[in-house]
């Protein structure tokens, strides 16, 4: 593998691919060990102060882009706090308002059912199929007679 100037290039090739380059008629010059050519031409004084100037003049103008991007990504993230927080309130209510609702139809549910024991105590007793006593644990117990 050598070192190779192709039409102005720095590229790394075996010797079949320069053989093939110089076949193409390309322009290909061997640099010696990790020498790079010299500069084809030179920027005048005059020139180079206005490259120089355009130069800091678009670095200026990458860093107020840059500034202005982190300030609008500022902005977009204490929107987006912001919503995060009323969207996790609004559903932080709605879960209260679920839970209550849920709490309020399981004791519905436990009406229900407390009424359907009642109502069925209520017919054995009068049938005279259960007997009522009461304990400190329990102040109510039925029993079926037997």
């Amino acid at each position: 593998m050598r070192r190779v100037l192709i039409n102005g290039r720095v590229v790394v090739a075996d010797e079949a691919t320069l053989a093939g380059l110089q076949a193409q008629g390309l322009l290909v010059q061997e640099l010696g060990g990790g020498s790079f050519p010299p500069p084809s031409s030179t920027l005048p004084v005059g020139q180079f102060r206005d490259v120089a100037s355009l130069m800091i003049e678009v670095l200026g103008d990458v860093r107020r882009l840059s500034v202005t991007q982190a300030s609008d990504m500022n902005e977009l993230s204490q929107a987006f706090g912001i919503l995060m927080l009323e969207q996790t309130k609004r559903f932080t209510e709605e879960l209260a308002r679920a839970r209550a609702a849920s709490q309020k139809s399981l004791g519905d549910v436990d009406m229900l059912a407390r009424a359907i024991v009642a109502h069925n105590f209520g017919q054995a007793t009068v049938q005279g199929q259960a007997t009522v006593e009461t304990t400190p644990e329990k102040p109510i117990i039925a029993r079926k007679v037997h």
